[in-house]
C-alpha cells in the first residue's frame, strides 16, 4: 500500500460520483480510495458498462499509476468518457435484432455449434473462460440450442429504480453527498 496515494481525498460532489464510488469501494479492500487496474472491468461491467478491450485499455492508460486505480483520478475521467457515448450497452431490442440476423429462418433458436462459431470467429475475441461462462447461461442443456429470446433476457441489465450512469454522466448541475 502507498501512503502517496492514500493521502488523495475523494469528495463525491453527485450521484454520478456516489455510484461509481459505491461500486468501486466492493473492490476497494483498505477502504484507501485506491484498487488494483485489474479490477477495472469488474467495475465498469457492475456499473452497467460494456467495455470492449480498447475502451479498458484507454480508461488504463488515462488514470492508471503503478497499476493501480485511485478513485479520485477514475471518477472525472469516466464522466467525461460516458459523456461521449462510450460502453454503453445495446438495448434488448438491438440484441434480438441481432440474433434474428443469425437466424434467417426465424426458428427462435441458434445451434450450439453455430453459435459457438459466431462468438469465436466475430467481434473482440474472447478468452476460453469467457466463452464457457457465456454458453452456460446461453444454452439449453435439453436440445443444446441458444433460444435467444430467454438468453437475451438472462443478459440484459434491468434498471434497478436507480438512474443508469449515463443518465448520471449527463446531468447538469452539483449536488453535494459526504462519503
Amino acid at each position: 500500500m502507498n501512503e502517496r496515494f492514500s493521502n488523495i481525498p475523494v469528495e463525491l460532489e453527485n450521484n454520478f460520483d456516489k455510484k461509481v464510488a459505491e461500486v468501486f469501494s466492493l473492490y476497494d479492500r483498505h477502504k484507501i480510495n485506491l484498487t488494483s487496474s485489474k479490477n477495472l472491468e469488474a467495475i465498469l461491467g457492475l456499473l452497467g458498462c460494456a467495455p470492449n478491450k480498447q475502451d479498458l485499455q484507454e480508461i488504463t492508460t488515462a488514470v492508471e499509476q503503478r497499476k493501480k486505480i485511485h478513485l479520485g483520478r477514475l471518477i472525472p475521467f469516466l464522466r467525461s468518457y460516458l459523456q461521449k457515448g462510450k460502453m454503453r450497452p445495446l438495448s434488448k431490442d438491438d440484441l434480438l435484432n441481432a440474433f434474428k440476423i443469425l437466424d434467417p429462418k426465424d426458428r427462435g433458436f441458434i445451434p450450439k455449434a453455430e453459435f459457438v462459431k459466431l462468438m469465436t470467429d466475430f467481434g473482440d475475441p474472447l478468452s476460453e473462460n469467457e466463452l464457457k461462462e457465456m454458453l452456460v447461461a446461453a444454452v439449453d442443456i435439453n436440445d443444446y440450442c441458444v433460444h435467444y429470446e430467454d438468453y437475451v433476457d438472462k443478459i440484459v441489465m434491468k434498471s434497478e429504480g436507480g438512474e443508469s450512469i449515463f443518465l448520471l454522466a449527463e446531468l447538469p448541475g452539483r449536488k453535494t453527498i459526504h462519503r
